[in-house]
């Protein structure tokens, strides 16, 4: 029994079992070493530390898994930035997979189905994160609309225009927002500006309005000076 134990323990067998099967091994022999080379041991000490030893050569047949997959997936997915994910269920799974995934690296009894199984939930939790919106872009679009003044546009289109605005600014205050949301209020908003119009620029209808208002229509046909003070009339009511 002691040659069995001995060979599996310069094999390597012995270092293949889970942790708690090779140290429970390894007191085991040393004890039946002992008993063995104790000249005072009795025939019954001599077959309990025997049994006890054949009980701990079957227990080798319990391999410790292999780690290398999941401890490289750990070393990997601990590095992340969580301040550039998304709060929430997805955030929270991927931290609470990555916390079970070191307890069965620190688990010197685990075997090849736990392991996989942790690192296929790890995996799948960090596939899952979602990452927060870049909001460069958006805000630089924003900041080029400061010089925009209300009264140079359209009421309608500058109606259009502030809600989109207001919209972006809102998406920039708001820590929590995907890619997808922030394209979009920047989209809007870029669609809104280009939709914007000056309003008509009166002064230089007025100017010739008060000019027409001081010919001399003193040998005109009366045809024409109908005709005339009809687009007249026009003129100053579209002037006011």
């Amino acid at each position: 029994m002691l040659f069995r134990s001995k060979a599996a323990i310069d094999s390597g067998e012995v270092d293949k079992a889970i942790e708690s099967v090779r140290n429970s091994f390894m007191e085991m022999y040393n004890y039946a070493v002992a008993v063995n080379e104790n000249p005072t041991s009795d025939q019954e000490t001599i077959d309990r530390s025997w049994v006890a030893l054949m009980t701990e050569i079957h227990k080798l047949g319990l391999i410790a898994g292999d780690k290398t997959t999941l401890q490289e997936h750990y070393d990997y997915y601990s590095q992340l930035d969580m301040d550039r994910y998304m709060d929430g269920a997805e955030k929270d799974n991927f931290l609470a997979a990555l916390d079970g995934a070191l307890k069965v690296l620190n688990d010197g009894d685990a075997m090849d189905a736990e392991i996989s199984a942790a690192d296929t939930a790890l995996v799948a939790a960090a596939n899952a994160l979602v990452l927060r919106g870049d909001k460069e872009a958006l805000q630089t679009l924003v900041d080029s609309t400061q010089g925009y003044v209300q009264d140079r546009y359209v009421p309608s289109l500058w109606a259009e225009f502030q809600a989109k605005r207001d919209a972006a600014n809102a998406v920039l205050e708001e820590a929590n927002v995907t890619q997808e949301q922030v394209d979009e209020a920047m989209n809007n908003l870029l669609t809104a500006m280009l939709n914007l119009r000056y309003k008509a620029d009166k002064s230089v209808l007025e100017a010739l309005v008060s000019d027409a208002g001081k010919l001399d229509l003193n040998g005109f046909s009366k045809a024409s000076v109908d005709a005339f003070n009809a687009a007249y009339a026009d003129a100053q009511a579209k002037s006011r």
